[in-house]
């Protein structure tokens, strides 16, 4: 079953939750991996990660370009 609008993950809310943790345990390191070049994905959608990247000061960051796997959902 599909989750319902509310329950779904937005960047809205994964910005919000990022800063509420930062703010609850000062000197935490976040780390995260993105995938660039996904098929279909658009410059706006790829300058929307960029800010996104830029706003959420990660600690560490990987970006790995798309590349096809057979048998894989993407």
């Amino acid at each position: 079953m599909l989750p319902t609008d509310a329950s779904r993950i937005t960047r809205e809310k994964t910005e919000a939750l990022i800063e509420t943790i930062r703010e609850k345990v000062p000197g935490l390191a976040i780390r995260t991996t993105l995938i660039a070049g996904h098929p279909g994905e658009t410059e706006e959608d790829f300058n929307e990660m960029m800010s996104f990247v830029e706003r959420m000061r990660f600690d560490r960051l990987g970006v790995f370009p798309y590349s096809h796997e057979d048998n894989t959902h993407s």
